[in-house]
């Protein structure tokens, strides 16, 4: 299979967005206190803001601001007439860290939250433990069945969604189990089966799927690209795509191409570059 690079000749950036709040029910009111010292907080979540953060990120940041934080969201739906609250998780009932996490909270979340009515839940881990857990359960994903993994603020839990509870349970158990996170911390839910992704492996392949080539010095490096769209040159099967998906840039350089992701050895090889014509980003 033959690979033509430099096809479209457009720069592409891509940018993060922050994920919203869920809405869930049940809390205890939270006594207001005036002269709470929150300025140095806000200041460092403000700069861990510039850099376009996940939720995850930027309640890690509260974390660690405030020590015991647990994450954060919202009760109560206005289209039904309930009153909207903020719900914030503590593993200590200390008011004035709850109220620090408060007003750091709603700074980051002008205007969302500055006129919402805060309470206080128990929590049994702080958010950057329960972060922490999620991550090193990211290999979940290769189990049968798992569609999800999520730190769930409401239940304080990391959550791993699988499609049959009842058969796929065990696996998942015993991964976390491996990996140090303690079964109280993790539950685990029926989810709808995953769909495939751009990230997945496709054949026959389709325009929008994940490439991956060689890079760096000897290809010895991988870059991760997107595939443009199946092709016939000559009739022998191909794929078009940017040139900047190369080892190097608008000349011929023979790489090689897998599809979704480069493995150790050769197989999922899609192509080999065989055409660059050249020229410039504009």
């Amino acid at each position: 299979m033959w690979f033509l690079s430099g096809v479209t000749r457009r720069c592409l950036f891509s940018t993060v967005g922050v994920v919203g709040l869920a809405a869930v029910s049940g809390a205890v009111p939270v006594r207001a206190q005036n002269g709470s010292k929150v300025e140095e907080a806000a200041q460092q979540v403000q700069r861990v803001d510039e850099l376009r953060p996940t939720l995850d990120e930027l309640f890690s940041t509260v974390t660690r601001a405030v020590p015991g934080f647990g994450g954060a969201y919202l009760v109560g739906n206005p289209t039904l007439g309930e009153t909207q609250r903020l719900v914030i998780r503590m593993t200590d009932t200390n008011n004035d860290r709850l109220l620090r996490a408060e007003e750091i909270l709603k700074r980051i979340f002008k205007p969302t939250f500055d006129r919402l009515t805060s309470e206080a839940v128990k929590a049994d881990y702080d958010f950057v433990q329960l972060d922490a857990w999620h991550k090193d359960l990211q290999e979940a994903f290769t189990l049968p069945g798992v569609s999800l993994t999520d730190v769930q603020e409401s239940r304080n839990r990391v959550v791993v969604g699988v499609e049959d509870p009842e058969t796929q349970s065990l696996a998942v158990r015993a991964l976390a189990t491996e990996r140090g996170v303690p079964d109280q911390a993790l539950e685990i839910i029926r989810a709808t089966p995953m769909t495939q992704m751009l990230q997945s492996k496709r054949r026959p392949m389709r325009g929008g799927n994940q490439i991956q080539f060689q890079t760096g010095l000897w290809g010895a490096q991988t870059g991760t690209c997107t595939l443009g769209v199946p092709a016939v040159l000559n009739g022998v099967n191909g794929f078009l795509t940017n040139s900047h998906c190369s080892r190097t840039r608008n000349e011929l350089d023979n790489g090689r191409y897998w599809q979704a992701t480069r493995p150790v050895g050769s197989g999922s090889q899609i192509g080999t570059e065989e055409v660059d014509p050249g020229g410039t980003c504009q």
